[in-house]
C-alpha cells in the first residue's frame, strides 16, 4: 500500500531520529495528527510506548514516544527506490530535527528564566524584609529628647 505524503514524512522524521523515537505530541505540532500516527502503528509502521520523564522542576510525568519499526523504515525505502517507469527515487523530504532541538532548548531557556526570576523575587522580598526591620529597628531605638 503506498504511503501518503504525510505518513512518508512522518515515517522520515522518525527515521532521522533514530532509536530514541519523538514525543507524540511533537508530532502534532509537526502537523501529524493523532489519527495518522495511530494508523502508522496500526499498519506495524511505528509504535508507541508511554514512558516516564523528569520535567525540569522534578515532577515526573508520562509521555507518549513514537519510533519507527523496521517495516517502517522498509516501506520507506520501498517508496524511496526506482519503480520502473520513473526516471528515479522518489526521495521522502527531509526533516531536520534542528526544531526539535531548538524547541528543547527554548523551554530549557524559559525554565531557567523563570527559576531566575523566582531566587531575584524571593531576593528582593528578603532585601525588603530586612529594610523594614531596620526601620523598625532605627525608629523604636531612637533616643527621645527631654525637655
Amino acid at each position: 500500500m503506498p504511503l501518503s505524503a504525510d505518513e512518508r514524512r512522518a515515517l522520515a522524521m522518525l527515521a532521522t531520529l533514530g532509536r530514541d523515537g519523538v514525543e507524540q505530541a511533537l508530532l502534532g505540532a509537526h502537523g501529524f495528527d493523532a489519527s495518522m500516527v495511530a494508523e502508522l502503528v496500526n499498519q506495524g509502521m511505528a509504535t508507541i510506548a508511554a514512558e516516564k520523564v523528569r520535567a525540569d522542576d522534578g515532577k515526573v510525568i508520562a509521555v507518549a514516544k513514537v519510533r519507527i519499526t523496521g517495516a517502517g523504515q522498509n516501506a520507506l525505502m520501498a517508496e524511496d527506490s526506482p519503480s520502473p517507469g520513473l526516471a528515479g527515487p522518489r526521495a521522502a523530504p527531509f526533516i531536520h530535527p534542528a526544531p526539535i532541538l531548538w524547541t528543547a532548548q527554548k523551554i530549557e531557556k524559559k525554565s531557567a528564566e523563570k527559576k531566575s526570576r523566582t531566587q531575584i523575587d524571593r531576593s528582593a522580598a528578603a532585601q525588603r524584609q530586612c529594610q523594614i526591620v531596620l526601620l523598625r529597628t532605627a525608629l523604636t531605638s531612637r533616643p527621645t529628647k527631654s525637655p
